[in-house]
């Protein structure tokens, strides 16, 4: 594994490093992937400065697109690599790891990295979770995220009752921020008036 140091001298180099370990997927068997590159990705995850977070946030989303082609049958690299995330990050007592969570989910989902259906089975629970973290910020991200969700879960799917009833939720929460966002989501997909309608009768 190549030596990160965590200091201001050298973000740069963290950030572009970041940003090559999706390509260097593509060269990349699934075993080499599992033990060296999964692991950076998580470690740069955590890293102090921001645009490294997120570039390595894209990079975690290379890294299950890649086990999943290589491995589509047994799939068991990435569900592994999927539960190193949740308690990484999700299960984070530090909630710059819990924001980068959010942010994680709403990569997957936005580019469809993950199935439905296995968002909705591990990843879905603890990012509705989070909409009642004690951290605004974390509140704040989950809003961001909810015009993806409100989107990929719509009144035919399962999952739409505990969505909307975040939405809900966010829209009366105590942080104006926080209320704009979520209001946003909900002016965004219109039809989500109408599940409030239904779902509160």
């Amino acid at each position: 594994a190549l030596p990160i140091s965590d200091n201001k001298n050298n973000w740069r180099f963290r950030f572009m490093l970041a940003e090559q370990l999706t390509g260097l997927c593509s060269f990349s068997g699934a075993e080499e992937i599992s033990n060296q590159v999964a692991p950076l990705t998580l470690s740069l995850a955590i890293d102090r400065v921001c645009d490294v977070r997120m570039a390595a946030v894209e990079a975690m989303g290379g890294v299950l697109a890649r086990l999943k082609q290589l491995a589509p049958d047994t799939d068991i690299l990435a569900k592994v690599f999927v539960d190193r995330l949740v308690s990484q990050f999700a299960d984070s007592n530090k909630w710059v790891n819990r924001q980068t969570f959010v942010a994680l989910c709403h990569h997957l989902l936005a580019k469809k990295v993950v199935s439905l259906e296995r968002f909705s089975q591990i990843l879905l629970p603890r990012l509705l979770r989070l909409a009642k973290d004690k951290v605004v910020n974390i509140r704040l991200s989950v809003a961001k995220s909810m015009n993806d969700l409100l989107i990929a879960f719509d009144l035919g799917d399962d999952n739409s009752t505990s969505v909307f009833a975040v939405l809900r939720q966010l829209l009366r929460d105590r942080d104006q921020n926080v209320r704009e966002f979520a209001q946003t989501a909900k002016d965004a997909v219109g039809y989500i008036s109408q599940g409030e309608e239904s779902s509160e009768e």
